[in-house]
């Protein structure tokens, strides 16, 4: 996806993302994976070459998500993945799906150099797909779950929305690597 639909920042276009969601939930999971590979190879993409001196480079001085350094914000993928997994094959069984977390959370693993966090990533990637895979055409769409932006969503619009989710820290780390203050090495 080459076009930020979800805003600058992380919500700033709730409708116009709500209608993509919503849009890419109609889709097969065979016709959502693609996407999602495409998001995680740009996140991964942009942790290439990154040093844990950069990873740990914080572009700002507030505690919110805007300022997460490249280590942050791979921790809060590596911990949003397997609640996906739980979220989307509860609601394809037509379970009450797991409860939420709060918006931002970074999850374990603090002060763990990058290698050992892309690690960590890849197996919440593929805990990730497997969860997808083991539920794909049995699915139920009636199932919906409300998301805090973006209202009532079922299995395949979660999914949807952590391809979101993945492009908009993909982005967020292409930003912190610009930063003026960056270290080079």
């Amino acid at each position: 996806m080459t076009t930020p639909i979800t805003g600058e920042v992380w919500g700033d276009e709730v409708e116009r993302s709500r209608a993509y969601i919503l849009e890419q939930a109609e889709r097969p999971f065979a016709e959502l994976r693609p996407g999602f590979e495409e998001a995680y190879a740009r996140f991964t993409g942009q942790l290439s070459e990154v040093t844990d001196g950069q990873a740990t480079f914080k572009p700002g001085r507030g505690d919110g998500e805007e300022d997460y350094s490249i280590a942050e914000v791979t921790r809060h993928i590596i911990q949003i993945f397997p609640l996906m997994s739980a979220r989307v094959r509860a609601l394809a069984r037509g379970e009450e799906a797991p409860p939420t977390q709060g918006p931002g959370s970074l999850g374990g693993h603090e002060g763990v150099p990058l290698s050992q966090l892309k690690g960590f990533l890849s197996e919440a990637r593929s805990e990730l797909l497997a969860g997808v895979a083991s539920i794909e055409g049995q699915e139920r769409l009636e199932t919906t779950m409300a998301h805090r932006l973006f209202g009532d969503l079922n299995c395949r619009g979660w999914l949807a929305m952590t391809i979101l989710h993945v492009e908009d820290h993909a982005r967020q780390i292409g930003k912190v690597k610009a930063h003026q203050a960056y270290p080079q090495a």
